[in-house]
């Protein structure tokens, strides 16, 4: 996240500095405790990631009504897409054990 979309984010939660940075500070929070939930080994990552995009996506001048809303939506895309990743992953993995294993013998 650059510094820019940092404070269009924060902008976003309110115009006072500090209510923004507790805003912020809360909703991180939340996500990552939605991706404890979900079972994602690095919540506080996938929360960080959560909040990039949504920061990336104020910065392009979209406008998003219900912040909260919004970044719990694009939180279960990214769940999706770390679940997706892990499994392609963990066939990797078995694959290369298999052919390890049968290359041994």
């Amino acid at each position: 996240m650059t510094k820019e979309s940092l404070e269009i984010l924060l902008e976003a939660f309110a115009s006072n500095s500090a209510e923004a940075g507790r805003a912020y500070t809360n909703l991180r929070n939340s996500l990552a405790r939605y991706f404890q939930i979900k079972g994602d080994f690095d919540s506080d990552e996938a929360a960080d990631a959560t909040l990039d995009r949504v920061a990336v996506k104020l910065s392009q001048n979209n406008k998003v009504e219900d912040l909260t809303k919004y970044s719990f939506g694009v939180a279960r895309f990214i769940f999706l897409e770390r679940l997706r990743t892990a499994e392609k992953d963990k066939i990797a993995q078995a694959e290369f054990y298999s052919q390890q294993t049968s290359g041994k013998t």
